[in-house]
């Protein structure tokens, strides 16, 4: 501090106008050169609901929170009632406006147990799924990098609404971007 009033000739009994001391007074700063590397890592987590004894699952953007849709299994073990259940998914914005929905392509019967794939489709995806697809799994097409906003909704569900105790189970990895 002596050094500063020494060498700027500032003396704490004389009365100056700040501006005169500012002109005296020069930030410096030093910038570092070298490249600044930021490795961000994708934060995922395992967006689900497994219980049972519910033909419609409703999951939720949590307030605060962005997701991106990666991938996802869906299964459906229908119980004893008989009836044509026609699954589908159906993702919402808040305010219930419908984005986007796909159909199963074929009736569930009573005693079915059907699983299907989400996948965003991507090449790699397709070339995947060509080699792996059997007769008792399907893959719904979801588009790449699906963004969902806080307070939409991702439903699957039965909309004939044969048997509301069929099983149904949603599991989703999601990248969850906090707002």
């Amino acid at each position: 501090m002596q050094k500063l009033i020494d060498e700027l000739k500032l003396y704490p009994g004389k009365d100056q106008i700040p501006t005169e001391i500012a002109d005296k007074i020069l930030a410096v700063y030093q910038i570092n050169n070298e490249d600044i590397k930021v490795n961000i890592k994708p934060n995922y987590l395992l967006w689900q609901d497994l219980q049972v004894a519910r033909n419609a699952k409703l999951l939720t953007v949590p307030d605060g929170h962005t997701y991106v849709l990666k991938h996802g299994f869906m299964k459906v073990d229908a119980g004893i009632v008989v009836g044509n259940r026609k699954y589908e998914i159906l993702i919402s914005d808040k305010a219930g406006t419908v984005i986007w929905v796909i159909e199963a392509d074929t009736n569930l019967t009573a005693s079915d147990l059907t699983h299907w794939r989400l996948s965003d489709m991507s090449p790699k995806t397709e070339a995947v799924e060509a080699e792996q697809y059997y007769m008792d799994k399907k893959t719904a097409p979801l588009p790449k990098d699906f963004v969902m906003l806080e307070g939409w909704t991702f439903k699957f569900w039965d909309h004939a609404n044969v048997d509301a105790l069929d099983d149904t189970e949603v599991s989703i990895v999601v990248e969850d971007i906090e707002n």
